[in-house]
């Protein structure tokens, strides 16, 4: 088990980076995913419930809606991102995952299925889409190649980048893969930093984009130290994202299922913060309150005037 550090009761980012400025002054909207995790039923907040600092400063909290609603006019978009690497025993898996989509999809949810391929997240066809079928179509044996992904962190990039939903609607991802970096060297205990891994986080932080993910190995090629670097890894891009990772043991579990639901809790328990401020740099955020609660959010936030459109 992967030690991980989790913040109880305060969220809080830290400054990575700024996007560059074009010499105006805001004010600017943010929106980030807010986790808010219970152990029994979620939470329900209200924006007086939030406090929020943004670059040193309290600022009011605009609006706060759940991140699964049939009110939204814009419905999640939740992209399944599988290593077309895994064995074939990962086919067992396809059934709950076909499950798991319908059940989303059910909650005003949209879905899309991708497969790591050299660097690129290739969905299927009907991209993001609430119909179960269309979706139960893109899902398919994976190819089994060891390393034909080229690097999940190249394809997550890939698919933050190239999104081809609607990047305007609230995003999540969840991705079920080894979490090896093959281009990084070998995997040993004096190389487990990652610039490409690194790259990957900005990018999803820069795109609010929570990045989940299930650990599934292959025994074939990532024995010992490859097995903690690459849950490591995937550790480090659920925390920096405000997510969660899953199944952090040495074996494959007989079925995904357990992880799958409790992902789909996390989604449940998450909520759009949206508030203003007069940069558009990337500032640290301290999120707190809801006391018995324990808040996640991503360790960075972005003031960004294209986003404007979702927080009406």
């Amino acid at each position: 088990m992967l030690a991980r550090f989790r913040f109880a009761c305060t969220a809080f980012a830290l400054l990575f980076a700024a996007l560059p400025s074009h010499g105006q002054e805001g004010p600017y909207n943010v929106r980030v995913v807010l986790r808010a995790e219970t152990k029994g039923q979620p939470t329900v907040l209200q924006p007086a419930d939030v406090r929020v600092q943004f670059a040193g400063k309290k600022v009011p909290v605009q609006r706060l809606e759940p991140l699964i609603s049939n009110r939204t006019t814009k419905p999640l978009q939740v992209a399944i991102l599988i290593d077309d690497g895994l064995r074939g025993s990962f086919g067992s898996q396809v059934s709950d995952i076909r499950q798991f989509a319908a059940d989303l999809a059910a909650q005003h949810v949209s879905v899309g299925v991708a497969y790591m391929q050299n660097g690129r997240a290739v969905f299927g066809e009907g991209g993001f889409t609430s119909d179960p079928e269309v979706v139960a179509k893109q899902l398919r044996l994976s190819m089994g190649g060891a390393g034909i992904s080229a690097s999940p962190y190249f394809c997550l990039q890939d698919l933050i980048k190239n999104w081809p939903g609607d990047r305007t609607a609230p995003r999540a991802v969840l991705m079920i893969t080894n979490g090896i970096d093959l281009y990084n060297g070998a995997p040993t205990p004096n190389n487990q930093y990652s610039p490409y891994v690194q790259s990957a986080i900005q990018d999803a932080q820069r795109a609010g984009v929570p990045v989940y993910s299930i650990y599934y190995g292959r025994f074939d090629n990532h024995p010992g130290y490859a097995s903690f670097s690459g849950q490591s890894y995937l550790g480090d891009l659920a925390d920096s994202t405000g997510a969660n990772t899953f199944n952090q043991g040495s074996l494959n579990p007989p079925s995904i299922s357990p992880y799958l639901k409790q992902f789909e809790k996390n989604l449940n328990e998450s909520w759009l913060l949206s508030f203003q401020t007069g940069t558009r740099k990337l500032e640290p955020l301290k999120v707190d309150g809801a006391k018995g609660t324990k808040l996640y959010v991503q360790r960075m936030a972005q003031g960004n005037d294209a986003t404007a459109a979702v927080l009406r």
